[in-house]
């Protein structure tokens, strides 16, 4: 059955969720409702709590980006943590991506950007101070296999990267997680294809990550 995700027409949190997906060879379809469509449908789909991204698989709908990628990781019995241990390093990880990307995410619509953008790279190497410790002992950021945690981090670095190349020349450790997870080869492939697009990151309202600037 092919999967169906819903997302905006933009990366930021459905990106990692694609991601996952071409990594795993799964048959899915990407469909971008407008504004207008999801505030028409949004309460009306039969979901809980209704958000973008949600993915539908048959019967099953499932929304909250995290959410989405973990009950992939389950469906395809890939990407998740085999022991408690390693489920709670995953977990754990999880809450240092929402604590990375929360507040990027936010400068992109601070109308004090271009100001405030200098201030917060300049704390990066603070912020991906666990991060870098982490790496120092393990290949990836929940242990030593990939996860599906690893899918949301390495976007979310990427756009930082974007914002301000060479951001992660500071911390070497992540700098070598990011570019090695971007080799992953159907990653790279996916990258290189036709159905990617580095922008749109962010929409139109934000005052970066629409369109290159």
């Amino acid at each position: 059955m092919v999967l169906q995700l819903f997302y905006w027409k933009l990366r930021a949190l459905g990106e990692p969720i694609r991601l996952m997906l071409e990594h795993l060879g799964a048959e899915y379809e990407d469909n971008n409702p407008d504004g207008e469509t999801w505030a028409a449908q949004k309460y009306n789909l039969g979901m809980e709590y209704p958000n973008l991204p949600y993915l539908v698989d048959g019967g099953v709908k499932v929304s909250q980006s995290f959410a989405v990628m973990r009950y992939i990781s389950r469906k395809f019995k890939a990407l998740g943590g085999d022991t408690e241990e390693e489920r709670q390093r995953i977990d754990t990880a999880e809450g240092f991506c929402g604590d990375l990307r929360g507040p990027f995410i936010r400068l992109w619509f601070d109308p004090e950007f271009e100001t405030k953008k200098v201030e917060y790279f300049k704390q990066l190497p603070t912020k991906l101070k666990s991060l870098e410790n982490v790496l120092d002992s393990h290949k990836w950021a929940g242990g030593d296999k990939l996860t599906y945690v690893d899918f949301g981090i390495c976007e979310c670095l990427d756009h930082h990267e974007m914002c301000k190349p060479g951001c992660l020349q500071p911390t070497p450790n992540v700098k070598k997680y990011y570019e090695n997870f971007f080799a992953l080869p159907k990653i790279d492939a996916y990258r290189r294809s036709n159905r990617f697009s580095s922008y749109p990151v962010a929409p139109a309202s934000a005052r970066w990550g629409h369109s290159k600037m």
